[in-house]
């Protein structure tokens, strides 16, 4: 006897929110109290609307010749996005064969798209006013690029491997970059020369950040201790030049989790620190300490005196991201007495940073 069997046909898909291979970050529109939220979709960037909690559009490289084949005859053969990185109003993104896309979130409209580097581009960051966009390689370059005429300026080497971090200083007009050479090297923009590199680790590097103030410059790297120096010399008004003074080492904060650090980011307020590791399902959070409990030391000032590990948030998958949210009302200055709760106080307090202040993961299962 033939028994009937029922065909099952997928009604709808909800389709991919975030891949891997790049972090998510924060949008804020000016005109709208919503955020929103740019994830990498494989080739294309999409941008999520927090509130509605759906997807609202999606943006691509204007450019069928990036693909190696036709669109409409599903032949295309795409470079998955590297990194992305947002400023308003430009959001921009890199790609695995080395391409730069840069795109204005206002005007919708693609203001770069172009070959920076041989290899894959591995790390982005935008200068304070969004003028300027570096960019860094596997093929151990920093490029610089004029967003508003939409091309490169010039290109630093000397780095000898991957680089992993680029952050702009503002108040010295200059730039530092890590690198997997062990290397930190601080670059000054005028003359576009390396004028200080910094030895402090004999691991790789792989994320740096530096604070609110521009004064304390952080580096992770494979072990568990973030470095920390003293950058506050280079906003010494008596030196004519910034890098005359070297920058200070002042210790290392002490991670829980073993793994290599895989992204460090400030919280807007910059009075919170999160770190997560590769291949871990833990985001730990540092908070800087306030100026009561500084002053009760009465001691030279050590990272682990000017911050303190304060929680941690578990997930029950591999965290590849995360970005605070954009509101400075979540996490204002004042004192969270955390070491007087419980156990269980301190867990309602965790999801209560989860789901009513803002703090967005990325959460990838690790298959």
């Amino acid at each position: 006897m033939v028994k009937p069997y029922y065909r099952i046909v997928p009604e709808s898909m909800t389709g991919m929110i975030a891949s891997p291979h790049a972090s998510i970050c924060y949008h804020q529109t000016n005109h709208s109290s919503s955020c929103l939220i740019l994830s990498p979709l494989l080739y294309q960037i999409g941008i999520w609307n927090t509130r509605e909690q759906s997807l609202i559009q999606t943006i691509l490289p204007q450019d069928e010749s990036y693909y190696g084949g036709s669109i409409h005859e599903g032949t295309m053969k795409y470079s998955n996005i590297t990194c992305l990185v947002h400023s308003e109003p430009f959001i921009a993104a890199g790609y695995q064969n080395g391409k730069i896309l840069i795109y204005n979130l206002q005007t919708k409209q693609q203001v770069l798209y172009a070959t920076g580097h041989s290899s894959s581009v591995t790390c982005l960051q935008f200068n304070k006013d969004g003028s300027l966009l570096m960019s860094g390689g596997d093929d151990t370059d920093i490029v610089c690029w004029d967003v508003t005429a939409g091309q490169a300026k010039y290109r630093l080497r000397g780095h000898k491997g991957r680089i992993t971090g680029l952050l702009f200083l503002e108040k010295s007009n200059a730039l530092i970059s890590s690198s997997k050479d062990m290397l930190i090297k601080i670059w000054e923009l005028t003359t576009c020369h390396c004028v200080q590199t910094l030895i402090g680790s004999r691991n790789e590097i792989w994320s740096i950040c530096v604070d609110f103030n521009e004064t304390r410059l952080f580096a992770g790297s494979t072990d568990s201790e973030i470095r920390v120096w003293n950058i506050q010399v280079f906003q010494n008004k008596n030196s004519q030049y910034f890098y005359e003074n070297d920058p200070i080492f002042m210790g290392t904060l002490k991670r829980r989790d073993e793994s290599r650090v895989l992204q460090m980011k400030f919280d807007p307020s910059g009075t919170l620190l999160g770190i997560i590791g590769a291949d871990s399902k833990i985001l730990e959070i540092f908070k800087l300490r306030s100026e009561k409990e500084r002053k009760k030391t009465g001691t030279p000032l050590t990272p682990n005196m000017e911050y303190k590990w304060w929680l941690q948030v578990k997930s029950n998958y591999e965290l590849r991201s995360f970005d605070f949210s954009p509101h400075d009302k979540c996490y204002p200055r004042f004192d969270f007495f955390t070491e007087s709760l419980n156990e269980q106080q301190q867990q309602d307090l965790t999801e209560s940073l989860n789901e009513q202040q803002g703090l967005t993961e990325s959460l990838n299962e690790h298959e």
